[in-house]
């Protein structure tokens, strides 16, 4: 899991829609017969990485598009939690 949402935040450098993300393949690698089985696995569970990271408030959807909450990211990359008391 942690591996895949790795791979997915990397790929939110860039802000993505939910059929890019999809189609980059981050579960299956690649895609597989019949497609449109394996395009709604990828999405459903694409789906639940982008609510798990969007709770964290690690990505935000804007416009239709998911990206990197860089201020967040950048605070958890750098083991700061917004738990933690900053004086």
């Amino acid at each position: 899991i942690a591996e895949r949402e790795k791979r997915l935040l990397d790929l939110l450098e860039t802000p993505r829609t939910l059929k890019e993300i999809v189609e980059a393949w981050i579960i299956y690698k690649r895609p597989r017969e019949p497609k449109a089985f394996f395009a709604f696995g990828e999405r459903v569970l694409m789906k639940k990485h982008l609510e798990h990271l969007i709770r964290r408030d690690i990505v935000i959807l804007e416009d239709e598009r998911y990206r990197q909450n860089e201020v967040k990211l950048s605070a958890t990359r750098a083991g700061i939690s917004d738990t933690e008391d900053s004086g």
